[in-house]
């Protein structure tokens, strides 16, 4: 399964393209300049200034913890993951949507000790 990500600052400019695939992790800026690596953290760290948790994120994204440890969740009354702590992340899902017969997140803040970020799910496909 593949990830595609697009990058934007705080002022909503597009930053870089990432793709994840089983292989590899390829960063393509806006310029052009694409670096390609094994980890996805590593690598945005190393361009960005920042690392993008894109190991977990695969997970997240679906509304489900990682096989790591939690340190705390929340859950609603229909069983939606509302707020989740692991890896070092806050995480907070502010809305579902029903893609396919399955309610996803299509609204998810991560936050993390140097790092806020917003992910938003504009659309679902593949499942």
């Amino acid at each position: 399964m593949n990830d595609d990500i697009e990058v934007f600052s705080p002022l909503g400019g597009k930053v870089a393209d990432i793709l994840k695939t089983p292989i590899e992790v390829t960063l393509t800026t806006q310029e052009g300049h694409s670096i390609k690596a094994n980890n996805a953290e590593s690598l945005t760290e190393m361009t960005l200034g920042w690392r993008l948790p894109l190991t977990g994120l695969s997970d997240w994204a679906l509304g489900r913890p990682t096989k790591n440890k939690i340190d705390a969740s929340t859950w609603d009354e229909q069983g939606y993951l509302t707020t989740l702590k692991q890896d070092g992340w806050d995480i907070s899902y502010e809305s579902y949507v029903e893609s396919n017969g399955y309610f996803l997140p299509s609204k998810i803040v991560l936050k993390s000790e140097k790092v806020n970020l917003k992910l938003l799910v504009e659309k679902w496909s593949g499942l």
